[in-house]
């Protein structure tokens, strides 16, 4: 079934947060204990804005990038959650967010690598401690995930997330820590049904 996002609802900087029905989801979900749920998070992206239209910005392989959110409409790749900083409300903060974002991902090759091999780690957590050396992966401090990201941004502009770890969060942690937050808050109906759009309310400008 093809859903349709409600623009209108989502807000500029919110964390989105999505499930597939893909290998690379399938993998993460039996890594991180979330077989059979299809509500379990395994990607984490920023709602950006431009030109009065929203985007995805996400770690992908390629690195940072601003890609369509039609991209989460369909039941192989949908959103599962949508979280809202407060903090966003200053609106020069959440400007400067935005042009942080948009210099990473203009200088790309630079500034905006994927940290593949650090996934590894979540794996050899899943190892008896005596066991762990037999997967030598560490995360790059240099490089990021998709979740890694998220909450990158938002330490930097004041969430003060607490976070200690020696790498960052996986999708399911995030949402669990934005879920813990009184300024943060859930952001209901991101996507239209029948009912609604026969109503007219499909706002897809920013």
């Amino acid at each position: 079934m093809k859903l349709t996002l409600n623009y209108e609802k989502l807000p500029i900087l919110g964390v989105a947060f999505s499930h597939s029905k893909d290998v690379p989801g399938y993998a993460i979900a039996v890594v991180r204990g979330g077989i059979g749920d299809d509500a379990f998070p395994i990607h984490a992206l920023l709602i950006t804005a431009d030109r009065g239209q929203k985007f995805a910005t996400e770690e992908t392989l390629a690195g940072l990038v601003e890609n369509s959110l039609e991209e989460y409409t369909t039941d192989l790749n949908r959103l599962v959650g949508v979280f809202y900083w407060h903090g966003w409300d200053d609106a020069a903060k959440k400007e400067s967010a935005q042009d942080d974002l948009a210099y990473i991902r203009r200088k790309h090759a630079e500034n905006s690598q994927y940290d593949f091999g650090g996934l590894f780690v979540f794996v050899k957590e899943k190892l008896p401690s005596w066991l762990q050396w037999m997967i030598p992966a560490k995360a790059d401090k240099t490089k990021q995930w998709c979740s890694e990201n998220c909450l990158a941004i938002l330490d930097k502009y004041g969430f003060a997330s607490g976070w200690t770890k020696d790498r960052g969060p996986a999708p399911d942690e995030l949402m669990e820590i934005m879920m813990k937050r009184d300024d943060v808050e859930l952001v209901l109906n991101y996507y239209l049904y029948p009912e609604q759009k026969a109503l007219g309310t499909d706002n897809s400008r920013a």
